[in-house]
This record gives structure tokens, C-alpha cells and sequence, in this order.
């Protein structure tokens, strides 16, 4: 079963409730109790408490995977701003990314080669170019997360989080182990992502499901943020 988008369809200046924790928000596109749940669940390794290894592979999915560690290459903070953009997209969406998709050596092709979800923020510019920066296939056109606060008008206090430990994280290098061979990931060009969405959008209208999730994961779960 499909949980519904977590955008509210009430007009301004009535309550908006969030379709995935069921609490009040105040975001224009965005729950900001889910996004701050994300941030703590995406980025243990800033949170200046201990946290239980379990945490820091929740997301080895490769739908929310940065395209340079498809392949072997290190967990880095920017590719830890790839896979919360492709979060945030998931949130502001209420639809799974790369819906329609297995996981395959097909999807990190697809990947690999820029093909990212259509997003769905026209409304919202600032927002939806907040998502495409965060998922930039070259990890150094990524924003950086005190950016990503930022343009989501979030105090980083609110998510325990260490400034300091992201910056002197910031020099982390990304192994090769994987990409002897491999071009360098790459943006897509418009064309090519919009061929793209025509075949998702086909995949999806036909009914070739295959949930990316497995079968007790069909909607969104955020765990609750520890002790």
C-alpha cells in the first residue's frame, strides 16, 4: 500500500496534518517533523552522542544511494546529501523513488548515468532546486548540510547536530574500489531525463510494480529519534 504526499490539499491559513506522522506542519511543501527525523536518521555520524552502527546503514538502499558509492566508493557527507535529497524528494512526493523499478544493475545504471525521479515542486522553486542541487551527480556541486539548514530554515540544534564534526569530516576521499573502467557519473541532459520520466510514468501506468521496498516496507517508515 502507498502512503499519500505528506502535502496538504487545504487551503492557507487552514491546518495542514502530515500524511506519514499525522502531526501538524507549518512547512509550504515540507513536514518538518519528518525532515528533522531524517536528518538525526541520515547523519549519525555528526550527532555528538553515541549511535548504534545499525543506524548508519538504514538507507543502503540504492534508490537513495549517491551514484559515486553505487559501485564501491566511501560513505562521504556528500554522499549523505545525495541520499537525503533523494528523501526529502521521497517526503514532498509521497512516492517511493524510482517506483516501478528492481533493484538491478539496470536501476544503478540509470543511476550511474543521471536519471533521477521526476520532482514534483514546480510551485516551489526554491525548493525543487534545493532537491536537484542535492542530487547532483558531482558531489562538489552538492550544498553543503549548514545549506541545506539553510533554505530549509532549520536550526541545526534541532537535530543534534555537530557543525564542527562535518567540517573536519569534509576532506573524506572516495575510494576507486569499483570504478576501474566506469566513466565518471554524470547529469543527465534534459532529454534524456525526460525520456526517462515517460518511461517510469509507463512502468508505473502498466502496473510493473516490483516495490523497491520489501513487502513490509511499502510506505514511508521514519524510526522515532533514540534517547
Amino acid at each position: 500500500m502507498q502512503y499519500t504526499s505528506n502535502q496538504d490539499k487545504s487551503s492557507e491559513g487552514e491546518e495542514k496534518i502530515c500524511e506519514i506522522c499525522k502531526l501538524k506542519y507549518s512547512f509550504e511543501s515540507f513536514c518538518e517533523h519528518c525532515v528533522r527525523k531524517v536528518l538525526v536518521m541520515i547523519f549519525p555520524r555528526y550527532l555528538p552522542r553515541d549511535v548504534d552502527d545499525s543506524t548508519k546503514n538504514e538507507y543502503n538502499n540504492i534508490a537513495y544511494m549517491a551514484p559515486e558509492i553505487i559501485f564501491g566508493g566511501q560513505r562521504t557527507p556528500e554522499s549523505d546529501i545525495y541520499s537525503f535529497g533523494m528523501l526529502l524528494l521521497e517526503i514532498s512526493s509521497g512516492k517511493i523513488p524510482y517506483h516501478g523499478y528492481v533493484h538491478n544493475s539496470d536501476l544503478k545504471v540509470k543511476v550511474f548515468s543521471g536519471m533521477r525521479p521526476k520532482i514534483l515542486l514546480e510551485d516551489h522553486l526554491e525548493y525543487h532546486e534545493l532537491i536537484n542541487q542535492c542530487l547532483d551527480a558531482i558531489p562538489s556541486k552538492r550544498p553543503i548540510l549548514a545549506t541545506v539548514f539553510e533554505k530549509l530554515k532549520i536550526d541545526e540544534k534541532d537535530v543534534y547536530v555537530n557543525s564542527q564534526s562535518l567540517q573536519s569530516s569534509s576532506h573524506t576521499t572516495i575510494s576507486e574500489n569499483g570504478f576501474k573502467g566506469l566513466p565518471e557519473p554524470k547529469n543527465a541532459t534534459p532529454e534524456e531525463q525526460e525520456e526517462f520520466h515517460k518511461e517510469l510514468f509507463k512502468l508505473n501506468e502498466d502496473k510493473v510494480d516490483p516495490n523497491l521496498h520489501p513487502d513490509d516496507q511499502d510506505e514511508l517508515e521514519i524510526p522515532e529519534q533514540g534517547n
